[in-house]
């Protein structure tokens, strides 16, 4: 016989041992093609823009000449053709629509790279703990079902495909958030009876089979167990590398009646008719991560379990929205987000009858509460009855149970039976922004104890920004607030930002609106707020936002007038912008409560207070077309674009002369 042909799966398989060729054919299911090292330079314009890193590799964004977007993973370690040829080898036996798809890979000598399509939405890990906007319980489930689906096609094969590595970060999400399960790069292929031993022992902390750490033993039932540890992340949102929540612990003992556990729920998920579908998943979790390998259920098994709570959860909210039908002054709104509905009896106990006045404002009175598991609430009750009030609290409800946001206050149920509406939220302890920025000049010592320092102020414009470029997102209707000043910024224990005050605010699907009259705070109100019949964008909120970052910045008040006007400080924005661009003194604009100015010479916060104030000025330009989006902003003040400097802007000049 004459010699194999040289194939590009040929040499594949010469990267593999001897001793475990016979296992590894590339099959190539779905035509993966190979790239020379050449094209994939191109690809990627010479490895220019890195999406992130692995174990084994760099991870790079490419186009490819059809204008398809594509991830290059290139090998960095000489010695791992090994584990590239395995990775290509396992991914040219699966194709399903919930694993990341192969496009093709390189295998010229020390250029070993894979390409796969671009998953454009990142990982399940990041929007879990790192992202702004809350996942539902149907996106998690749903991407748990999917999950689940992938793995029961890998095992079911006639060479069944272990995972190895099934956790939050490998599972990635396009744009409607559909689950992808990646990396395959300790993938193993089984033979004969699905069961194979090693001594080689690979995976992640906290999600790796305890079974296969103490006696090596490669089963799907490894995965089987992982994919528990991911169940109960999704539904919890705690590590299982936490040692203090002892999570994992914890849900091996799971019992559906046992409050400890359920206390452990999401709280972003736990709403009443959710709670049976938590508990359910809580106990298949349980299962998954039995002990005993074969006590395990088979992922085919889990996926249909899953697949049922999915059509249970959709009954549930189908039923919930049947029984909640709000009527409002004479229209039928029907499960506004699924927001609790109190009777007239039940605040008077969640207040203790009104008796605990947390603040005024312009609006109404806030009471604080405590829902029956000891949940701590805020209650709005408007201070007058008038339609007119009404209607602006209502138009609050509307907007605000449309909205889900970390940096948003969470409108959590209201009543409409008494005689005025009122509404629940979230309470946020640490008040409003507002006293912690401003000096009250008889309470010199309260004022410094309230102090915020830098990281902190940075902190909350940065949340406040990512709050609002959530509102501004057409989908399909925006919101402008109308109303962005400090005292509508509330704090939790965290001093994370929660943006409210929402009963001026306006939900539109149009680019562009007009109003009789402002509705933007003194001081903060954009230029075109006072010229009638004048177009109204989002820009109007930006400005206000840019308004109350100089107060951030400076810890003075933009309705302020200092003792003169002959003062060079006497208007805050005019003032910042002298320094800033005239003097290069960037140290006098920082709040002088804020620890000593030499403490923050080092170049890492000046250059934070430096983006700061920039981005400010460019938020108050005059002209609302010259301000940037929300979206730019979060970037500006990230220091990710370059920050130009902008035209003085027109109310500043005017001052100045």
């Amino acid at each position: 016989m004459g010699d194999k042909p040289d194939l590009p799966e040929n040499k594949l398989r010469d990267f593999i041992q001897r001793n475990d060729k016979g296992k590894w054919t590339c099959d190539n299911n779905h035509n993966i093609k190979y790239f020379t090292e050449y094209e994939l330079k191109s690809i990627t314009r010479n490895y220019n823009s890195k999406l992130g890193n692995g174990a084994f590799g760099e991870v790079f964004k490419g186009v490819l000449r059809d204008g398809r977007p594509v991830a290059v993973k290139r090998y960095i370690h000489a010695d791992s053709e090994e584990a590239f040829a395995k990775e290509v080898i396992v991914h040219s036996q699966i194709n399903h629509k919930n694993v990341v798809r192969l496009v093709g890979c390189c295998i010229e000598k020390n250029a070993y790279m894979l390409v796969f399509e671009y998953v454009t939405n990142g990982n399940l890990n990041d929007h879990l703990h790192c992202g702004d906007t809350p996942m539902s319980l149907d996106t998690r489930l749903n991407i748990a079902i999917e999950c689940a689906e992938a793995l029961a096609c890998m095992h079911s094969m006639y060479n069944p495909v272990l995972h190895g590595d099934i956790k939050p970060a490998n599972i990635l999400l396009d744009e409607k958030l559909h689950a992808k399960v990646s990396d395959f790069g300790i993938s193993r292929l089984l033979q004969g009876d699905n069961t194979e031993c090693t001594i080689n022992v690979k995976g992640s902390i906290g999600y790796m089979d305890p079974a296969l750490v103490k006696n090596g033993r490669l089963t799907p039932k490894s995965d089987v167990y992982s994919f528990g540890i991911l169940l109960v992340e999704l539904i919890t949102k705690i590590k299982p590398t936490d040692k203090e929540k002892e999570i994992i612990e914890r849900f091996s003992r799971f019992s559906p009646n046992e409050k400890a556990v359920q206390e452990l729920f999401d709280a972003d998920i736990t709403s009443a008719g959710g709670m049976k579908v938590l508990e359910c998943i809580g106990g298949i979790a349980k299962e998954c991560m039995k002990e005993k390998i074969d006590d395990r259920p088979e992922m085919n098994y889990v996926a249909g379990r899953l697949q049922e709570l999915r059509t249970v959860l959709k009954q549930a909210k189908e039923k919930a929205g049947a029984a909640n039908l709000l009527k409002i002054n004479g229209m039928t709104f029907q499960n506004i987000n699924n927001i609790m509905t109190f009777s007239k009896k039940q605040l008077k106990n969640i207040t203790n009858n009104f008796s605990t006045l947390l603040y005024e404002e312009f609006y109404g009175e806030v009471y604080l509460g405590a829902l029956a598991d000891n949940t701590r609430v805020a209650v709005k009750r408007p201070k007058e009855k008038t339609e007119e009030m009404k209607d602006l609290i209502i138009n609050e409800l509307i907007i605000q149970s449309s909205i889900c946001h970390r940096n948003i206050i969470k409108l959590l149920g209201c009543c409409l039976v008494m005689d005025r509406p009122i509404l629940v939220y979230e309470y946020a302890p640490n008040g409003s922004l507002q006293k912690y920025l401003f000096v009250d000049q008889y309470d010199l010592g309260k004022a410094n104890a309230n102090c915020l320092g830098l990281n902190i102020r940075y902190k909350i414009a940065l949340g406040v920004a990512r709050a609002m470029e959530c509102l501004h997102k057409n989908r399909p209707e925006w919101v402008l607030h109308c109303n962005i000043n400090p005292w509508s910024i509330r704090l939790d224990e965290h001093f994370c930002p929660k943006v409210s005050g929402f009963e001026l605010s306006k939900m539109t699907s149009k680019e562009k609106m007009t109003f009789n009259s402002s509705r933007a705070a003194m001081g903060h109100a954009a230029p075109e707020w006072s010229v009638d019949g004048e177009d109204i964008t989002a820009k109007a909120d930006v400005y206000s936002y840019g308004m109350m970052l100089l107060e951030i910045i400076t810890g003075r008040s933009n309705k302020e007038v200092r003792d003169s006007v002959f003062m060079d400080n006497w208007y805050c924005p005019k003032w910042v912008y002298e320094k800033v661009y005239e003097e290069q003194r960037m140290q006098d604009i920082l709040d002088e409560r804020v620890v000593p100015v030499e403490a923050y010479i080092d170049p890492q916060s000046m250059a934070m207070v430096e983006r700061m104030a920039k981005t400010a000025i460019w938020c108050i330009q005059s002209r609302p077309v010259m301000r940037p989006s929300m979206d730019k902003v979060i970037k500006m003040l990230q220091g990710t674009v370059d920050i130009t400097k902008p035209p003085k802007p027109y109310i500043l000049s005017g001052l100045a002369s």
